[in-house]
């Protein structure tokens, strides 16, 4: 597990260069497979204290299921998800909202609540890319590699994003074990001059290992 994650882990660093001046999001993250925006630190285990919080129901389309919080919460995890259910009360289509929830649910690794909420961010804002990027990583952790694909190539299809073009090439290498389809990917990052440097260190290593 420990091979296949070490790309992942590195290429938030890539991201959050990427994101850090245009959007509050991608940053650094602990765990297998993931490349997560926005505040995605992940604990190396559940917290063991904290309290639960049960919130008032969000809009009609958020079911009890969807977004009812954890057993154990830590406690700035249960204000701050008590505070954004709020918020997507009044405002059903808020996609930062719809995103923050995802970002607490993953911290706490409850992947199914992930899917929910950025399902609904990805429905919200159809133009961006994170929710689908997001979604493609949640589905590489909760190993559907086919689904993980499908959720970066639309992210893609969105928007050319040398972030999402190197979670895909990784996918294709290391979990799918399909370099030829990895390979054009990482081409494609290597030949464009408009891919960050830290990007194109992280393609070049994967092209290098592939060889």
């Amino acid at each position: 597990m420990t091979n296949k994650a070490a790309p992942f882990v590195l290429a938030v660093l890539a991201v959050s260069l990427l994101t850090m001046f245009s959007v509050s999001l991608y940053q650094r993250v602990q765990g297998p497979g993931l490349v997560l925006p926005a505040r995605h630190n992940h604990p190396e285990e559940l917290a063991e204290t904290g309290n639960s919080t049960q919130g008032t129901a969000g809009s009609g389309d958020a079911s009890s299921a969807a977004w009812q919080t954890p057993g154990v919460l830590p406690p700035e995890d249960a204000t701050a998800l008590g505070s954004l259910m709020a918020r997507i009360q009044a405002a059903p289509n808020d996609a930062e909202s719809l995103l923050a929830i995802a970002d607490i649910f993953a911290r706490h690794q409850d992947w199914d609540r992930v899917e929910a909420f950025l399902l609904r961010a990805a429905k919200a804002a159809p133009s961006d890319i994170r929710p689908l990027h997001m979604l493609g990583i949640n589905h590489t952790r909760k190993g559907d590699y086919p689904a993980a694909a499908a959720s970066f190539e639309a992210a893609l299809e969105r928007g050319n994003n040398p972030s999402v073009a190197y979670s895909l090439a990784i996918l294709y290498s290391r979990y799918m074990h399909a370099p030829d389809r990895a390979i054009p990917l990482l081409e494609s990052l290597l030949s464009d001059s408009g891919v960050p440097d830290a990007v194109r260190t992280l393609a070049k290593e994967e092209m290098q290992h592939l060889q």
